[in-house]
């Protein structure tokens, strides 16, 4: 579709919901050249040809075409709601984003009363493989699970992958039906569908899901239930270790405070790192935030030589 002077592809691109509206910037091909060589043509740019319709080059050995994504998807999931985070309540099968998390939260709040987070524990895991390779002995996962002052259920908060759940079938880790996909996972069917997009391992996101335990005390039953000692496909987690518990002793602790801190600490920085800004790094920084120990840090020692702490990022917007 040919708008606003630009070329724009409207439907999802290869059945994926989450990549639409996207403006073609160039096309350009692989040709044979003399002997067995090979060069690169380019048929088509957005700066030079942008009056000419587009046209797939049929003759080409490959092709590669360029699109630019809205400039919305710089801030967040969805146009005018910034922020890289998401919050999934099982119970109710509700699923909100960005800023719209907190005025949720805010509203309920004003109906409900306020919810507070009282304690925050820090733990860290290795993924259950069947074969681990050299690098997956020395990969951990952090997290950290928030206790509330309802007593119903606690929050898992992890940073991870930009569109690893949404691109990966709504699979998670902390649900129980996450691996069956007949019937799909009820995590899935909360996703919106424009958030259902290949993930990128050099972006992130943070991801909060209520699970249906207490507190750490019955976690522990969850993550003892699918740990194996040696790993295993069928199993989840490898080598639990439990790093710190504390009470969050952090002035302003309410939900709706809770999910625009986290928000705010996701658009500082959109960047994922395996050594210097992964999962480790968030789950110490939001340590330290919730109970002032300055002393936190990632768990391995990888992280930790890389390790600085950004606890601002938690408490100013980045707009």
């Amino acid at each position: 579709e040919y708008t606003g002077g630009k070329w724009i592809r409207r439907a999802p691109l290869n059945g994926w919901d989450g990549l639409t509206d996207l403006q073609l910037l160039s096309i350009t091909g692989k040709v044979k050249s003399m002997g067995q060589t090979f060069r690169v043509r380019r048929y088509w740019c957005y700066d030079s040809d942008k009056q000419t319709r587009p046209a797939f080059p049929e003759k080409s050995i490959s092709v590669r075409i360029t699109l630019l994504a809205p400039e919305w998807t710089q801030h967040g999931f969805s146009p005018n709601n910034p922020g890289y985070t998401w919050w999934f309540n099982r119970f109710d099968d509700t699923f909100f984003h960005g800023e719209d998390i907190a005025k949720n939260f805010r509203q309920l709040e004003a109906t409900r009363g306020v919810h507070e987070a009282t304690k925050v524990h820090h733990f860290a895991h290795r993924y259950a493989k069947a074969r681990e390779s050299t690098k997956d002995k020395i990969v951990y996962h952090s997290a950290i699970l928030l206790e509330w002052s309802h007593g119903k259920y606690c929050t898992i908060f992890e940073l991870a992958f930009y569109s690893g759940v949404g691109g990966y079938g709504g699979r998670s880790n902390w649900h129980e039906d996450s691996i069956s996909m007949d019937p799909p996972p009820k995590l899935l069917n909360a996703f919106p569908n424009y958030m259902i997009r290949p993930w990128n391992s050099t972006l992130a996101e943070v991801r909060m899901n209520d699970v249906p335990y207490k507190n750490w005390e019955e976690f522990t039953t969850y993550l003892t239930d699918h740990e194996s000692p040696s790993g295993s496909k069928d199993h989840r987690f490898l080598d639990v270790n439990h790093i710190a518990s504390a009470d969050v002793k952090l002035a302003t602790r309410s939900e709706s405070a809770i999910a625009t801190f986290v928000n705010n600490y996701t658009q500082h920085n959109r960047e994922y790192h395996e050594e210097s800004r992964n999962c480790q790094t968030f789950a110490a920084d939001f340590y330290r935030l919730l109970t002032g120990d300055s002393n936190v840090k990632p768990f391995h020692t990888i992280c930790q030589i890389l390790y600085h702490q950004h606890v601002n990022w938690f408490l100013y917007s980045a707009t």
